[in-house]
């Protein structure tokens, strides 16, 4: 009896590895079927020309200090502020200036002071000949006084005090003219912002900078690529410091060779110099870039569109989804785009050149699966 339960023990053992064993031969073949089955679309890449450059105002102003204007007396404006065209950035004093105008000054007060003693003696000639009057014993004084010589003398004091009213508009005339150089206003020349440099510096380098607010990239082809941009061709911009995408468009292209060409711009063929030419690509958007940030703009030189078979559409929840493969697993994508002839799915946001999208979804598969 206990040999018989042993055999039938032994024996059904036997029959759960055999078909375990089975099952996972089964699952095995099914998902290796599975994977072989997933059929690749390569979205093919089209010809494209790379500009490097960098980010740098449309406008920018440099405003360099005139020893003849004096020296800064007032600073209007801030470090980073922005300004209109015509607000005034600082206002020179010009010190000699100054000192002309206080020796004329000094000059108007002493012939006014003469001036005042002239008239103080003219009204005292004139006080004495009515005190004359008005005393009776004093008659033959009068006539004595009567005789034109008291008149000669007031007429010769009002001469005098004629000469220095004229002296006086003299002084007053060279005040105002020295008045309008004492003090320069310095007026911004653009709209922008304003970059303060350190007065102490070499007086060669610009003391304020006025610097547009909007922004364009400066950047450089070699000669093989210069024939194939054309101006208004769209471009991708990818700024390299926080990886931003921009979009925008080819604004200007040189027709002569930069005369200085930096390390990356500069390039070599077949042992000789190949020229570099300028271009400018106007951005869409002005954020996330800051002067000076080195970019790389794409162009493509075919608008081809992405189109992908009907049936590679997965349609969920009124909307669209494709897989790809993405090192060699599935990634399940949004996409949006309209059917077109030919049972075709025009592609305008998901997938892009050079991915790999899956033409034969199933419902077995799901995102991370394998696609080997």
């Amino acid at each position: 009896m206990k040999k018989n339960i042993i055999v039938g023990s032994i024996i059904i053992a036997s029959s759960l590895i055999l078909i375990g064993s089975a099952l996972y031969i089964k699952n095995t073949s099914s998902s290796q079927g599975a994977r072989a089955k997933v059929e690749i679309l390569d979205i093919k890449s089209s010809e494209k020309v790379f500009i490097n450059g960098k980010i740098i105002p449309e406008n920018s102003e440099a405003i360099y200090l005139d020893s003849m204007k004096g020296k800064v007396n007032e600073v209007k404006v801030e470090n980073g502020q922005e300004v209109k065209k015509d607000d005034i950035l600082f206002i020179y004093k010009n010190e000699q200036v100054t000192e002309q105008i206080a020796q004329v000054n000094n000059q108007k007060t002493t012939s006014i002071k003469q001036k005042n003693g002239l008239i103080s003696k003219k009204d005292k000639t004139k006080q004495q000949v009515a005190n004359v009057q008005d005393d009776a014993t004093n008659q033959t004084l009068l006539a004595g006084l009567s005789g034109g010589g008291i008149e000669s003398q007031i007429a010769a004091i009002d001469e005098q005090i004629a000469t220095i009213d004229i002296q006086i508009n003299s002084f007053d005339d060279q005040l105002k003219a020295l008045k309008e150089k004492e003090y320069y206003n310095v007026k911004s020349p653009i709209d922008g912002k304003v970059i303060i440099k350190d007065e102490s510096k070499n007086p060669t380098d610009p003391y304020m900078i006025i610097e547009d607010s909007k922004f364009y990239v400066k950047g450089v082809v070699n000669e093989k690529e210069l024939l194939k941009l054309k101006l208004d061709q769209a471009v991708d911009v990818n700024v390299l410091s926080n990886n931003a995408k921009l979009k925008g468009k080819v604004t200007f292209i040189d027709n002569r060779p930069t005369e200085s060409m930096d390390a990356a711009a500069a390039m070599k063929a077949g042992g000789s110099e190949i020229s570099s030419y300028e271009v400018k690509i106007s951005l869409d958007s002005q954020e996330n870039i800051i002067n000076g940030f080195h970019v790389q703009a794409i162009a493509k030189l075919s608008n081809e569109e992405i189109k992908i078979p009907k049936k590679a559409i997965i349609e969920e929840n009124d909307k669209k989804y494709v897989f790809k493969s993405i090192n060699n697993k599935l990634s399940k994508v949004e996409v949006e785009g309209e059917n077109v002839a030919n049972d075709e799915f025009k592609v305008t946001k998901g997938v892009d050149e050079e991915d790999k999208v899956v033409t034969n979804p199933s419902e077995n598969m799901k995102e991370g699966d394998s696609c080997e």
